[in-house]
């Protein structure tokens, strides 16, 4: 009999360890949903970013070379030298 006893409080805390309530498992979902809208929100952002980088970068090099080249501005040949390299 007490043996008996002791198998029902062990299925009983087996059962009770082994399934998450339907409130955790919830959350749990919920959490996973606004953690990928928000990587996305932050991908679209980042995108974005670069998209008008690249459009920036791309009207200074068209032009600035020219005026580089023909000898103008020779105080900022360093910094345009340091740029140049990063950005291509």
């Amino acid at each position: 009999m007490e043996e008996n006893n002791e198998d029902k409080s062990k299925k009983k805390s087996k059962n009770k360890t082994a399934k998450p309530g339907k409130g955790i498992e919830t959350m749990y979902r919920i959490s996973m949903n606004s953690h990928v809208q928000f990587n996305k929100i932050a991908d679209n952002k980042a995108n974005i970013l670069i998209s008008v980088n690249a459009i920036v970068v791309s009207i200074l090099l068209s032009t600035l070379l020219p005026e580089f080249l023909s000898g103008n501005y020779l105080s900022l040949r360093i910094p345009f030298a340091i740029f140049i390299p990063f950005v291509v």
